[in-house]
């Protein structure tokens, strides 16, 4: 079965794989955690609700991306390309 954190290097090994699926989802818990405190430090703030609806749009765009990334650069720097 292949299925959760799924990218070209992800899928070069086995070791690989299955050192980005442990931290592929320690980011996507952290980037969620993150997105939680910032959510409801908004609650507390005097913010229009247009503002809100900006911000919170940026920010899971950015939390959605952040894991991505993260793991990507990992990625490359414990499991570098092989020159052929």
């Amino acid at each position: 079965m292949m299925y959760g954190y799924r990218t070209k290097n992800s899928m070069r090994t086995k070791q690989a794989w299955r050192f980005s699926q442990i931290y592929g989802a320690k980011k996507t818990i952290e980037s969620g955690v993150w997105l939680l405190i910032l959510s409801l430090l908004g609650y507390v703030m005097e913010i229009t609700e247009t503002n809100a609806l900006i911000i919170g749009v940026v920010l899971v765009i950015i939390f959605a991306i952040y894991p991505i990334y993260r793991t990507e650069k990992a990625l490359k720097s414990r499991f570098p390309k092989r020159k052929r």
